[in-house]
């Protein structure tokens, strides 16, 4: 007989009562030296709404009960307009509380910001690198450039500014040691075009890099490799307006951005034609298209106003996923928000979940998902403190994973999907949130013969 879909819509009682503290971070890269009035925000959700205070030097300066738009950052965000002319040039730590009614507060990690109204910081040394002309025994001035990277960012020291011209230049252990205090800026010299200068592959060795406007590939064919290395969670870097590429295509090889725990922070830019997308710590208002593997691989992070397009395994054997929050139980995948992520020309999962707590999921629209096979949305062991608000997955089907043996059952407490469309949905009953886990005016595809 011919398939009829129907709309159904489940709106259960609002009546139970939750626990989960605010899910809240930061929206700001840490260690930046602002001059002017830098609006700080904070994002942060609770179904009962939030408040955040923002105190320095153990003195509350405001508290702010709405979000708004940054203009700064394209974000709906809590935000503190922080005026280094107030304070000495120098390391400022900002603290924000999060506080929900009824619920214990939420004290967000100290945002390490040097107020530089008075410009102590501003950058000390200017270093010019020419590729092809420069010599790394020159002084490195604009008519005696320098011609590696490696010498550039040495000459520059702490907070300096290094200027590329066109030509390749790579990261291999670029050196400079871990004690930068603030970044040190790496971007093409005024003039040259961002295409013209390319980064290739390498492991840096070094902390508080700042790329802008750059393109890093790498030529990964079969195996995988990254194309910045880290330093096991000891080395940070920023990059800005900067585009990621596998010059093999996205099927060459499992190339991704960032590995070996490199704590990276995204702002703008693109990846394209790799195995996975970046995972950073902030990740805002990035373009991902033509992947093969996980888009956003989430713990411990931010992904706002992302946009994503053709998401497709190709030739590799795994069902690649949109969002992937996992762990192995008894540890967790923690503090993670994503906000404003739109998906077209998914052939992936949706969502996949394993021991998930402190998460939010707001505003994340996929277009086009496949529901074949084994390629659904899947929750497993535990799901704390986790809200899906307004996330649209329709035409996929949506499991919370039991099994006869007990093995990877879901285990909720306090989760709550508000207002969002689903495909299908089993594996788990109630969903009044008597047993954990609530299902408020959701709206489902549902088949009739």
């Amino acid at each position: 007989m011919n398939r009829i879909l129907v709309l159904l819509t489940v709106m259960t009682a609002a009546g139970a009562l939750f626990a989960g503290r605010p899910v809240a971070r930061w929206d700001v890269v840490p260690y930046q030296a602002v001059k002017g009035v830098f609006k700080a925000g904070v994002v942060a959700y609770h179904e009962k709404g939030v408040k955040v205070e923002f105190i320095i030097n153990k003195k509350s300066r405001l508290t702010v009960d709405e979000p708004v738009l940054n203009e700064r950052t394209g974000v709906k965000e809590y935000v503190f307009p922080f005026a280094p002319a107030k304070f000495k040039d120098g390391l400022v730590n900002i603290n924000a509380r999060v506080t929900a009614e009824g619920e214990e507060p939420y004290d967000l990690p100290p945002l390490p910001l040097f107020a530089n109204a008075r410009g102590a910081f501003d950058p000390k040394k200017t270093i010019w690198v020419d590729a092809k002309t420069g010599n790394d025994f020159d002084t490195g001035e604009e008519g005696s450039p320098l011609k590696s990277l490696k010498q550039a960012v040495k000459k520059a020291g702490d907070g300096g500014l290094v200027y590329l011209r066109p030509g390749v230049y790579t990261l291999k252990m670029l050196g400079g040691g871990f004690d930068r205090r603030f970044w040190t800026r790496v971007e093409p010299a005024p003039g040259v075009p961002p295409h013209s200068v390319q980064i290739t592959a390498g492991r840096p060795g070094t902390d508080k890099l700042h790329f802008k406007n750059l393109d890093f590939t790498c030529s990964i064919d079969g195996d995988y490799g990254a194309i910045v290395m880290g330093e096991g969670g000891k080395s940070m870097a920023w990059f800005e307006n900067c585009t990621f590429r596998n010059l093999k295509g996205r099927e060459g090889g499992k190339a991704v951005p960032f590995g070996n725990k490199l704590r990276a922070f995204v702002t703008g830019g693109s990846t394209r034609d790799m195995w996975q997308g970046p995972v950073c710590e902030i990740l805002r208002r990035h373009k991902i298209s033509s992947v093969s593997g996980t888009v956003f691989a989430c713990d411990n992070c931010l992904v706002a106003e992302c946009e994503v397009d053709d998401v497709d395994a190709g030739g590799f054997d795994d069902v690649p996923d949109l969002i992937s929050c996992f762990s192995v139980p008894p540890k967790w995948c923690s503090d993670v928000i994503c906000t404003g992520v739109r998906g077209t020309g998914l052939n992936c999962r949706a969502f996949s979940a394993q021991q998930l707590r402190d998460a939010a999921f707001v505003n994340v629209a996929c277009e086009g998902l496949v529901s074949r096979g084994a390629v659904y949305s899947r929750f497993s062991e535990g799901l704390e403190n986790v809200i899906f608000d307004k996330v649209s997955a329709k035409g996929q089907h949506w499991l919370w994973m039991t099994s006869k043996n007990g093995r990877g059952d879901l285990k909720p407490k306090d989760a709550r999907l508000l207002r969002c469309e689903f495909g299908t949905m089993d594996g788990y009953a109630p969903t009044d949130g008597s047993a954990g886990l609530l299902v408020q005016d959701c709206t489902f595809e549902g088949e009739a013969k």
